[in-house]
């Protein structure tokens, strides 16, 4: 026998063969493990003894020769739930059930179960839904309860059946394009942390980290100035609408780059496309006032300002961008151009001559501005 304790009585024999019977039936008790030599750790109890007997009836395979690995294994995972620190490995949760698992959903696995989502203690059908969702394609689409069970927050909250579709919609994208390996609760909780940073650009500070997280795309990588201009233009509520959404997050960094290319290379070529997309506003509509000029008019001009040296420098700074702008259409209300406009465009005027003059000049219709 392999009975630690050999029995010195009749009915302490008896007493290991009703064990022996309760284990072959899993109906077994914290007596019986007793009875049967398995040493029990402090913290288990009747429901532990309950997931012990659960797994005795699935797995089919449980005999006094491997019962005591069930059961260490069990009180790990019970331990690693409530100190947070998990380190199962791939052979314990085949003891558990779960067989051919990588390296990598393993450590997805004992994530899951430091997140504090779905509560595992001595609860094995949580620890199955864990395991198929770390399993589960990256490419598939998560709900809200499986963002739960791996413990995803948003704003520091469990994610639930209550939160907006739109939040989860962008988590699965932003979880597709980056390949999120085995549903990780760690990248998916970056994903859900940076689109929280997104969504409140006024009460919350974006990062680089955000930015990779959600699978942004930089021409030469991110700085930490390109990611203030970013802020700064999402804290504009003129720009293109990034709440929970990524792809027109990634068209504003690309308006961005084409707007620090123009300023680099002089030869700039913004649409009007990229002046709403950063949240550039315009006066004029595109139909021709009164003075022939219209809003095509002014982004030529404005276009041509960014390639002068001596006009603002609009890198990362979509605010000197609106002062051309602001600048290039105050020749558009009646040539009432002040000198502040005159600095905005780099333009120097002559010692001879007057700010007044050239207003009046501007206003002659036919003086032609090239």
């Amino acid at each position: 026998t392999d009975i630690s304790t050999k029995p010195t009585t009749v009915q302490g024999l008896q007493n290991i063969v009703d064990s022996l019977v309760d284990l072959k039936s899993g109906q077994l008790d914290l007596d019986d493990l007793k009875v049967l030599g398995i040493e029990l750790s402090p913290n288990t109890n009747k429901a532990s003894v309950g997931a012990i007997n659960d797994l005795i009836l699935n797995r089919g395979d449980v005999t006094l020769s491997n019962l005591q690995e069930l059961v260490t294994t069990i009180e790990k995972l019970n331990s690693g739930e409530l100190t947070d620190d998990s380190n199962l490995t791939a052979t314990e949760l085949a003891i558990l059930g779960f067989n051919n698992l990588t390296p990598t959903q393993v450590d997805s696995i004992n994530t899951a179960i430091e997140a504090n989502g779905a509560d595992v203690t001595n609860k094995i059908y949580n620890l199955e839904n864990i395991v198929n969702i770390v399993t589960q394609g990256v490419d598939l689409s998560l709900t809200a309860t499986q963002l739960n069970t791996l413990g995803v927050k948003y704003n520091g909250t469990l994610i639930t059946t209550s939160t907006p579709q739109a939040v989860i919609d962008a988590i699965n994208e932003a979880k597709i394009s980056t390949d999120v390996a085995s549903n990780n609760p760690t990248g998916l909780q970056n994903i859900s942390t940076a689109l929280y940073n997104v969504n409140t650009p006024t009460t919350t500070t974006l990062t680089v980290a955000n930015l990779t997280a959600l699978g942004m795309n930089d021409i030469d990588g991110f700085t930490n100035a390109e990611v203030s201009a970013i802020q700064a233009i999402l804290k504009d509520p003129q720009h293109l609408t990034t709440t929970n959404n990524i792809d027109n997050l990634q068209k504003v960094i690309n308006a961005l780059n084409d707007l620090n290319g123009s300023e680099a290379s002089g030869a700039s070529n913004l649409t009007t496309e990229d002046f709403e997309t950063l949240g550039v506003k315009f006066k004029l509509t595109p139909v021709s006032n009164d003075n022939g000029f219209g809003l095509d008019n002014v982004v030529e001009l404005v276009n041509s300002a960014i390639n002068r040296d001596t006009a603002l420098d609009v890198t990362n700074n979509t605010s000197n961008l609106q002062k051309i702008v602001d600048s290039i259409e105050s020749l558009f209300n009646k040539f009432h151009m002040v000198d502040t406009d005159l600095t905005n465009l780099g333009i120097i005027l002559p010692s001879n001559m007057t700010l007044k003059v050239v207003n009046e000049l501007l206003y002659e219709p036919n003086i032609i501005c090239s």
